[in-house]
């Protein structure tokens, strides 16, 4: 029985590092966004004559747009890593579970073994008692 449990949890173990592998690529991903977002706003107007007024009001709103992207992606990257912390808490809980359950198991294999390790050798004693009365007749 307890057996069935720690085959559940060693699922649910696995279960849960997939999705940690899914949260650690969004977090990269929005990573990258961010710095997309950055190296563009970074990249605006570069290279452009900005001789007139109306230029340089089209990039000042450009500009300004980009900030308010940035700082909304910003609290994307920060979310997903927030997901993926929470995520990795998780899964160190349920593998001390899992860890937990195999000792358990092992120190009941152990003594199981020491049981009949120790029935064995009484029947082997009673029948070398059983042995030396009848030799000894």
């Amino acid at each position: 029985m307890l057996k069935s449990f720690l085959d559940v949890q060693q699922r649910e173990l696995e279960q849960l590092g997939q999705e940690r592998s899914r949260l650690q690529q969004r977090l990269q991903l929005e990573q990258r966004r961010q710095q997309d977002l950055d190296a563009c706003r970074d990249n605006l107007g570069r290279g452009l004559a900005m001789s007139n007024s109306l230029s340089l009001q089209n990039l000042g709103g450009m500009r300004q747009q980009l900030d308010k992207i940035g700082a909304f992606q910003a609290q994307q990257t920060a979310l997903a890593g927030v997901d993926l912390e929470y995520q990795e808490k998780i899964l160190r809980a349920q593998l001390g579970k899992v860890k937990g359950l195999e000792h358990v198991l092992q120190q009941r294999e152990l003594q199981r073994r020491a049981q009949e390790q120790r029935t064995e050798q009484k029947s082997s004693d009673e029948m070398t008692a059983v042995r030396e009365a009848y030799a000894a007749k």
